[in-house]
């Protein structure tokens, strides 16, 4: 509305609404990984997953089903409208404020039970940045403060034979909250035309208030016994870090960093069991980490960039979800220690005349340190020092050589090839069933165009067809809980942990930008 002040307003509204296939085991998915001939399990194909369903949740005497024969899905919506705004108080100092209004409305009967809830969230989030002089230095400084909400009141119910999303009898029911507070800031101080020192810190409070009210029924339907937990956590967090900056010439730039964060338990991970079942998990830590970062960028020619970064982390009480078995929620734990280390390297090369190559190459090795677990029925707990934590992939490649008109009637219009490459991983904690990895290409066509005298102000149309070589591969793996005495034969026939990615797919859109 004026020189100094600007709104920006955004709405999103997404509906989800899909069938869904249950999570297979590596064996079902190398037999049928798009769970194809599934519509019973009296007659399904080899490889076709099965879950037992019960109205009461007695799955040991429960009715076995297909996902098809179930009537698995998603019916969800998710309303997001927020707005921002910018007011610049003179030319050295800015405010910036954005308020969030997110709306989760689920209904999810994606195994044997299904989670039904409305979650209305509030995020408010304001901040200073003030450009300055401080004894012949130039500085940036940056402060500012947030709030988020997230009222809990969700429902679980037992899936029942009889197909159609049939809903059986309430397994367990949330009621609570999670809010955080906190505040950040940040100052760079430029100490000499090429060497910069950068400093900041956050501090968050966050509140878990609630409790979980678990149903155990009689096979006839009425109810053996109520379990009820509660959970009334409060967990501060700080977060300090330091980098440095030296550019020597014009080619080269350093970068060293020491940064530390924090990871806080999700209201829903303290109401589920190592079973799967509702129940006390509410002793959860937050996890925290202290991390290392090199790094270093050299642009030997104008709109060439290469960057390398090396970085080790040390994490206490990592947060790590798996899957107990099929069907069930995902159970979290901590452990007590654990080490990320690795490089990620890049290369931005303009080739000229609206050509551009982009490639990323990443190495992430994830151990635990200290970590035993204990598994059903064990005697003792196994030790997990050394091992690979689980789902990580630890090498990744993508490229991407792109084409964009630059001049004249058809500029705008372009055109990419992209290549993406993922290694295997292992699917557990005792590092014995690894996934495949896998290899992707994709084509996209885009056309981008500004437009002016209207209210309208820009266009981008696109065409791209995804898995062009028709790979299959997985897309999404639970971690799985490893079992005494199992094999890695064993452990591929454990389902419950893996989604197939989509086949060769098209997609077309437009995007206006008003």
């Amino acid at each position: 509305p004026s020189s100094t002040d600007k709104f920006t307003f955004k709405f999103i509204n997404n509906n989800v609404d899909t069938e869904l296939p249950f999570r297979t085991s590596l064996q079902q998915f190398n037999q049928n990984p798009f769970q194809k001939g599934c519509q019973t399990a009296a007659t399904a194909a080899e490889g076709c997953a099965t879950n037992k369903f019960s109205a009461t949740g007695n799955t040991s005497s429960g009715v076995p089903q297909t996902a098809e024969q179930a009537g698995a899905g998603r019916d969800d919506r998710r309303t997001i409208g927020g707005f921002r705004w910018d007011h610049a108080f003179d030319a050295e100092t800015a405010l910036q404020t954005q308020v969030v209004i997110d709306d989760r409305n689920i209904n999810q009967p994606t195994g044997t039970t299904s989670a039904v809830g409305d979650y209305l969230s509030y995020n408010i989030i304001s901040g200073v940045t003030h450009r300055s002089t401080v004894a012949g230095l130039p500085t940036l400084s940056y402060f500012g403060a947030f709030w988020n909400y997230l009222p809990v009141d969700g429902k679980t119910f037992n899936m029942a034979p009889g197909g159609g999303a049939r809903r059986g009898l309430l397994q367990s029911e949330q009621t609570g909250s999670t809010m955080n507070v906190g505040a950040r800031a940040r100052q760079e101080v430029k100490l000499t035309d090429d060497f910069s020192v950068v400093a900041g810190a956050t501090v968050e409070r966050t509140s878990l208030d609630g409790s979980q009210i678990g149903y155990v029924y009689k096979p006839d339907g009425t109810i053996k016994k109520t379990n009820f937990v509660s959970a009334d956590r409060d967990l501060t967090n700080v977060a300090p870090e330091l980098g440095v900056v030296y550019t020597p010439t014009r080619e080269w730039q350093w970068r060293a960093r020491v940064g530390t964060g924090y990871g806080t338990p999700q209201f829903s991970n303290l109401f589920v069991t190592p079973e799967g079942l509702p129940g006390n998990n509410t002793e959860l830590k937050s996890q925290t980490n202290v991390g290392f970062d090199v790094g270093a960028d050299w642009t030997p020619a104008p709109g060439v960039v290469l960057s390398v970064t090396g970085f080790y982390e040390f994490f206490r009480n990592e947060l790590v979800s798996q899957s107990p078995g099929p069907g069930l929620p995902n159970f979290s734990f901590n452990a007590p220690a654990s080490e990320h280390r690795g490089i990620e390297a890049s290369a931005n090369i303009a080739l000229g005349h609206g050509f551009r190559l982009t490639a990323s190459y990443t190495f992430d090795d994830q151990i635990y340190t200290d970590y035993a677990e204990r598994l059903s029925g064990a005697t003792a707990a196994v030790s997990r020092d050394g091992n690979k934590i689980p789902g990580v992939a630890p090498n990744e490649v993508s490229t991407r050589l792109s084409y964009d008109v630059p001049v004249g009637a058809f500029k705008g219009v372009g055109a990419y090839a992209e290549y993406q490459w993922y290694d295997s991983f292992f699917m557990e904690n005792a590092n014995l069933l690894k996934a495949p990895g896998y290899e992707l290409v994709n084509l996209n066509v885009h056309y981008n165009k500004d437009l002016s005298g209207g209210p309208i102000k820009s266009l981008m149309a696109y065409f791209e067809v995804q898995n062009v070589f028709n790979e299959t591969y997985i897309a999404s793996a639970n971690n799985i809980t490893d079992r005494v005495g199992a094999g890695a034969d064993d452990l591929a026939a454990i389902s419950g942990s893996i989604y197939a990615g989509a086949p060769r797919t098209y997609y077309g859109g437009m995007k206006l930008k008003f």
